[in-house]
């Protein structure tokens, strides 16, 4: 009976910090949600989320770095998230002889897009 008992205080004290851990996460996640770019690359197929500030123009200047990293975009989703900020989903292909890495894309948006976008609001 008494190691259940134990067994059931561990278990409590875990459940406590698994739960104040996960406050934290998303008080930090809170915190970064500033500007953030994920891609991925399956064959020829290229999936982009960001999340940036909502910017006038933010979405011509996404979809024109696309055409410049010849990437064709197939579908493009714009959701606002909260009152000041945006998810922004893209579904786009590699043109032929397109050779892109992610880190590319990542690089190319953060520069020519999300740059722009703080540098406004400095």
């Amino acid at each position: 009976m008494k190691e259940l008992q134990e067994q059931v205080k561990v278990l409590e004290e875990t459940k406590k910090n698994i739960s104040s851990a996960s406050k934290e996460n998303v008080q930090c996640n809170d915190q970064v949600l500033g500007s953030n770019i994920k891609a991925r690359i399956l064959d020829k197929s290229v999936l982009i989320n960001i999340h940036c500030t909502k910017q006038d123009g933010i979405v011509g200047r996404v979809l024109l770095q696309m055409e410049q990293l010849q990437l064709s975009v197939h579908d493009i989703r714009i959701m606002p998230f909260g009152s000041t900020n945006l998810e922004i989903s893209i579904l786009a292909e590699m043109e032929n002889g397109c050779c892109i890495t992610v880190q590319d894309i990542v690089k190319a948006l953060q520069i020519n897009i999300l740059d722009q976008v703080q540098s406004v609001h400095e």
